[in-house]
């Protein structure tokens, strides 16, 4: 039965695709908002990104931190400290600083690299880069993850078919993000397929229930930006 709560779904094959030569980027978000695909809360992008062999992405933000979650393959990233580090599938890091320089590289030869990247407006910073690192090996079950940043509860699971899962937000007032990484799942009465998103506010709490094996669901809390 489907709760009935303020949500809006992001089907996959909607989402806005940029391509250029080193890579192809598809967001969540309008550009401008335009089509209602408007940023949500404080999440201001969320986009799955492709990084082509031996091509970078470099982009200067300012009251902003970002998350960045491998799905396919290794990334090599650097931010404010001009330390270059490398992440793969089942590590994900947070960057907070007032203003941050982050460059991502794909550093093999010849095969693409697939990533995800969330983008938040701050008024406070951690100032550093946080590794979180999850086993997706353990089902059925949500992994936390992103504690360290400001007013944000990321969470990521593998879950069996047919199994279910109850979330209560933090706060009644903050918003969520549901995106399905593979696989399907039913979310309080509503289909998501794979790389289908949806965001819920005025709720306290959703379920949700994979419909297919070894299916995976990442969930961002978001705060309110007024």
């Amino acid at each position: 039965m489907m709760r009935q709560f303020p949500s809006q779904i992001f089907r996959s094959r909607q989402r806005e695709v940029h391509k250029d030569s080193g890579s192809n980027a598809a967001s969540l978000f309008n550009t401008g908002g335009e089509g209602g695909k408007e940023p949500f809360n404080s999440l201001i992008a969320f986009r799955e990104v492709a990084l082509h062999p031996g091509q970078f992405v470099k982009h200067l933000s300012g009251n902003e931190a970002h998350i960045i979650i491998p799905l396919v393959g290794a990334l090599e990233y650097q931010c404010n400290n001009g330390v270059v580090k490398a992440i793969m599938p089942g590590e994900i890091v947070s960057i907070s600083f007032p203003e941050t320089l982050l460059k991502i590289n794909n550093p093999y030869d010849k095969d693409p690299v697939i990533y995800l990247e969330a983008s938040f407006s701050q008024k406070r910073f951690i100032e550093r880069a946080e590794l979180s690192v999850v086993d997706l090996d353990v089902r059925n079950k949500l992994h936390a993850f992103v504690q360290g940043l400001t007013g944000l509860k990321g969470y990521i699971g593998m879950y069996d078919g047919r199994r279910e899962e109850l979330y209560k937000l933090q706060s009644p007032d903050n918003g969520l993000l549901i995106f399905v990484i593979s696989g399907a799942f039913e979310v309080s009465g509503r289909l998501l397929e794979e790389r289908d998103a949806l965001s819920v506010w005025d709720c306290d709490e959703i379920d949700f229930e994979a419909l297919s094996e070894s299916a995976v669901i990442l969930l961002i809390e978001v705060y309110k930006t007024s």
